[in-house]
């Protein structure tokens, strides 16, 4: 959103499915594919976006690993 990219052109650019990078976003966590596939998909978006995939992916993980534990 800082950037004004949309979803859409992420998802096209990444091949990450649009429902996949709208769960990410939101942080729906009980719709995030396994964990295995989802560091796949942050490193993705981390780089499209030009992020340090480092922070990103273990930032977001370490939230979705709590999510996760918390249902």
């Amino acid at each position: 959103e800082a950037r004004s990219i949309e979803i859409l052109d992420i998802s096209q650019r990444t091949k990450i499915s649009f429902s996949h990078l709208r769960a990410l976003a939101d942080a729906r966590w009980a719709t995030l594919p396994a964990p295995v596939y989802l560091r796949g998909f942050l490193v993705e978006y981390a780089r499209y976006l030009r992020l340090d995939v480092g922070q990103v992916t273990r930032t977001f993980m370490a939230r979705a690993q709590r999510a996760r534990q918390k249902e």
